[in-house]
């Protein structure tokens, strides 16, 4: 469960980070904790909840009442070991829930090789590769619902965080950002236009980013 618990908290920092960017907040309430990012379409959601069964019934009712006091947007996204009963009695609730795929592994046993691509793949540097970047996340992984720049120009002046941008001649069409909490490197946002999938890029992506973590 040791991996379990180090790419939830690399998460949750990066949720943090995001949380004290001006208008948006990261709150711990009792049940669950929640990032709220006004006129972004990610990552507003509430994360962290985890009851006991013999208090899930209780803590459900808790949850449901924190959210409508505080007017939370009320997606609940369970990570990836979330117990069977909970995701039970919330699908049982109705609630909008959903879940991570998430996986982690111990970089030190691997030796990863990556292979021949014409996916070029560029540090984002700058405020034109930023605006490219966000655009293709839109297009590629958020429907074309908006992301809220200011979040990833955080990320783009943080140590923490690495974003690439992946181009096929010349052409902007793949996108994924590292970022590295204190015993662990998250991989997010990996994605590439559906103009360009099924060719191995996100798999290359993938490697290059663990390579980096390494």
């Amino acid at each position: 469960m040791a991996n379990q618990y180090y790419s939830q908290a690399n998460l949750l920092e990066l949720f943090e980070l995001i949380g004290s960017i001006d208008g948006n907040e990261y709150a711990e309430f009792e049940e669950f904790k929640a990032i709220c990012c006004p006129e972004s379409i990610w990552p507003n959601q509430l994360v962290e909840f985890d009851p006991r069964a013999d208090q899930l019934e209780t803590a459900v009712d808790e949850l449901e009442r924190t959210v409508t006091e505080n007017d939370l947007l009320n997606l609940l996204m369970l990570d990836a070991f979330a117990k069977l009963e909970v995701v039970s009695k919330l699908s049982g609730r109705g609630y909008k829930r959903g879940q991570w795929t998430a996986m982690s592994t111990d970089l030190r046993s691997y030796a990863l090789h990556e292979s021949e691509s014409d996916l070029q793949i560029d540090v984002v540097e700058n405020e034109e590769q930023l605006t490219q970047w966000i655009r293709v996340a839109e297009r590629a992984l958020m429907g074309g619902h908006p992301l809220k720049e200011n979040i990833f120009t955080e990320l783009l002046n943080d140590d923490r965080a690495e974003l690439y941008l992946g181009s096929i001649k010349g052409e902007p069409m793949a996108t994924a950002f590292i970022f590295e909490s204190s015993d662990s490197v998250g991989i997010y946002f990996v994605s590439v236009d559906e103009s360009h999938r099924g060719r191995g890029y996100r798999a290359g992506l993938t490697l290059r980013f663990l390579n980096e973590a390494k």
